[in-house]
């Protein structure tokens, strides 16, 4: 208990600090949300803005313990009011859009990423963020594979990152024209410039090993 409440006062922070509106804590996670209850045409731009906040705190020390925060942003429509029954009704907000958001987040663990962010969002952002192009994926409550990015930081805090995005986006590019030998090359040498190890560079190097 005192390390959730200890967890969720300095992520409710930087939620807060952009604008947004905690919806409710489950387990452990933060349910957040801009553009309801009050507009907010710069809503994408403000969740990106908190998540690059909440990358500060994806190795936080808690009372011995050590937490990684993961965060899924989608940008869409959304039933969002009081809902509930007559005995107990709460703020919230459902939708596809909610559960596409859940998807992302929980996508962060399978690719070893931290921030990941859907085509609609990105969209929104603008040239104010680095962020990489993964690919197209099939998630749960989706008929169709969906455009996902992968949201690393601020223009102007990037250490290098655009060089290796470059050469990820550059095999990825040669994974869907099916140039495997091509693709495997780039994101072995894409993992190499990120010091050995990066999650969707890896994640493609077991999709080429499956289908040769």
């Amino acid at each position: 208990s005192e390390i959730l409440t200890s967890y969720f006062g300095q992520t409710t922070k930087c939620i807060l600090e952009n604008k947004g509106t905690i919806i409710k804590y489950i387990g452990d996670a933060v349910f957040a949300a801009w553009g309801a209850p009050i507009d907010d045409l710069q809503h994408a731009l403000r969740a990106a803005e908190t998540a690059c906040d909440l990358r500060c705190l994806s190795e936080l020390v808690v009372r011995g313990k050590t937490l990684r925060t993961r965060v899924g942003i989608h940008s869409g429509k959304v039933l969002a009011g009081n809902l509930g029954s007559t005995y107990r009704f709460d703020y919230t907000m459902i939708g596809d859009a909610v559960n596409f958001a859940s998807r992302l987040e929980s996508l962060n663990k399978y690719l070893s990423t931290q921030v990941l962010i859907s085509d609609a969002v990105r969209q929104q952002l603008g040239d104010g963020f680095v962020i990489r192009q993964l690919g197209e994926f099939r998630v749960a409550g989706k008929k169709q594979s969906v455009l996902i990015h992968e949201l690393l930081c601020r223009c102007g805090a990037e250490s290098g990152e655009k060089s290796w995005i470059e050469i990820f986006e550059k095999g990825l590019a040669a994974f869907r024209a099916g140039e495997f030998a091509a693709a495997r090359d780039c994101m072995n040498q894409a993992r190499e410039v990120r010091g050995g190890s990066d999650g969707p560079a890896e994640f493609y190097l077991r999709k080429i090993a499956a289908l040769e």
